[in-house]
């Protein structure tokens, strides 16, 4: 999945089309979830997993993501969660067939991998995603990564973490941590990608 996700990115580059950088996150993203649908066809097993494509375009943040792999804009000290992809349970809860406890309660019944049957992820026959633009300026951080990494470091964490010690050296120090963290807990990895940019 991410070896397609990959290759056709770089087929289909933003610098290459005449589109905007909206028109072109959501025209990616279709071209993504349209290749996985066939390439799940072909080998008769479904190949799925989480997204985050984001375009920073002079001032202009504009981001999309699909799953629960998270997407954190740092600004002015505030910490803000983008384009966030509403997970399938939200809708029993919003009708009040469950709260978010007893939702909480009867995950943690479940075996850890029993996750993946709550969420969602490409490929989808219709996705449906958030896309979002933010303003920023120089100094602003923006990071993306697999939640391998932010179900065991915490937003707060991993912005002082990239403040201190600047996002490649940032990045360095983050994904050992959350290994250990996840190793020390459930004795499992999972995928752990991670990207950070500063702005301006």
């Amino acid at each position: 999945m991410s070896n397609t996700c990959v290759e056709i990115a770089k087929q289909y580059d933003f610098s290459t089309t005449n589109l905007d950088p909206k028109e072109y996150v959501d025209s990616l993203l279709w071209k993504i979830n349209n290749r996985l649908i066939e390439l799940s066809q072909e080998k008769r097993a479904r190949l799925y997993g989480t997204i985050i494509i984001a375009v920073l375009e002079q001032d202009t943040l504009t981001v999309t993501t699909f799953g629960d792999s998270p997407a954190f804009l740092f600004s002015s000290g505030e910490i803000t969660r983008v384009a966030k992809n509403k997970k399938r349970y939200e809708d029993m809860i919003e009708q009040g067939f469950i709260t978010k406890d007893e939702y909480d309660g009867y995950i943690k019944q479940m075996h850890e991998r029993m996750w993946s049957c709550f969420d969602y992820f490409l490929p989808e026959i219709v996705p449906n995603n958030v896309i979002e633009q933010y303003a920023v300026k120089q100094g602003d951080m923006f990071f993306m990564c697999c939640d391998g990494l932010s179900d065991w470091i915490k937003p707060d964490d991993i912005f002082s973490i990239l403040s201190e010690y600047g996002v490649k050296d940032g990045i360095e120090k983050l994904i050992p941590q959350a290994k250990e963290k996840s190793l020390a807990d459930n004795n499992y990895i999972d995928d752990i990608t991670a990207i950070a940019a500063l702005c301006g």
